[in-house]
């Protein structure tokens, strides 16, 4: 099911929770980073995120002015860099999150 917001909103942040296999991952140790991408190739930004639980594996991107500016279908992933090696490794492990920006209403004239 894609994560669904209106263009220009930011109230409501993208929220996941980290498995492998079903097990919640531990993020003892990693910083995490939220990809943002239009082509899953490249991103158009990578922007740190909030851990909200650690043990559980649950993360937290807040939106931030311009990101949601243009409506369209997007990618989204979480990149997990270990603080003692630089070691990466990115969720979901295959596939991507799913993110639509609903094209807003616009006042008439």
């Amino acid at each position: 099911m894609p994560f669904i917001i209106k263009q220009g909103d930011l109230d409501e942040p993208l929220r996941a929770t980290l498995q492998d296999n079903g097990v919640a991952v531990d993020l003892t140790g990693y910083d995490v980073w939220f990809l943002f991408s239009s082509d899953q190739a490249t991103y158009i930004f990578r922007r740190v995120c909030v851990v909200e639980s650690t043990t559980l594996g649950q993360v937290r991107y807040d939106w931030q002015a311009g990101d949601t500016d243009t409506a369209g279908r997007y990618s989204g992933a979480f990149e997990l860099v270990a603080q003692a090696t630089g070691r990466k490794k990115t969720y979901p492990s295959e596939g991507f999150f799913d993110i639509q920006i609903l094209a807003d209403l616009v006042a008439a004239p």
